[in-house]
């Protein structure tokens, strides 16, 4: 049985904590306060619970950032392809991770974020949620897109790359490489 707890942010299958995507990748240094750090994460809870209200609605509430992405979406449909799922909590049996993307297409997954810091983090991230869905036979594709608000119109980046999803996987096993020998240290 697969839960999440949202107040965590932890996944178990069958009872057993699974990493999260987010989790098995390198740390990122960001170099601000934490108050600048806290106001970031709020903002961007806030602009993914829009983006949800918007895609669970198809109203835009007059609301300028989602006037925005509605027109990224509508001016990218042939890219992008039938919307599949969003904000969707998915794991992996086979490689034992889970994660929640923020939108799958057809033909694209979208992370948005307040803007590109490195395509290669972004890559890994992605990655991670295309072996999610692929395994969960939602969506196979190239497409992997990094969607940031410039205060004006959306922009996107695609941050494929051919060699993340390997990558991604040999990360999941440096997790469980870790946890293991933490697990061996503290009950030695």
């Amino acid at each position: 049985m697969f839960e999440y707890n949202d107040e965590r942010h932890e996944y178990k299958f069958d009872g057993v904590i699974l990493p999260s995507v987010t989790q098995v990748l390198p740390k990122v240094d960001f170099h601000c306060s934490a108050e600048v750090l806290e106001a970031a994460r709020v903002e961007g809870v806030d602009n993914h619970s829009k983006i949800k209200m918007y895609l669970d609605t198809g109203e835009n509430f007059d609301d300028a950032y989602i006037v925005a992405f509605q027109k990224f979406i509508f001016n990218n449909t042939d890219t992008l392809g039938r919307l599949k799922s969003y904000e969707q909590n998915l794991y992996s049996v086979k490689h034992k991770f889970a994660g929640c993307p923020d939108i799958v297409f057809e033909n694209a997954i979208i992370d948005v974020k307040r803007n590109i810091y490195d395509a290669r983090q972004h890559a890994l991230q992605l990655a991670g949620y295309s072996i999610l869905c692929s395994e969960n036979q939602i969506a196979k594709n190239k497409i992997w897109l990094i969607a940031y608000h410039d205060g004006i119109d959306f922009k996107f980046k695609n941050v494929y790359n051919e060699y993340a999803e390997t990558i991604f996987l040999e990360l999941v096993r440096k997790w469980y490489i870790d946890k293991n020998v933490e697990t061996y240290f503290n009950n030695f």
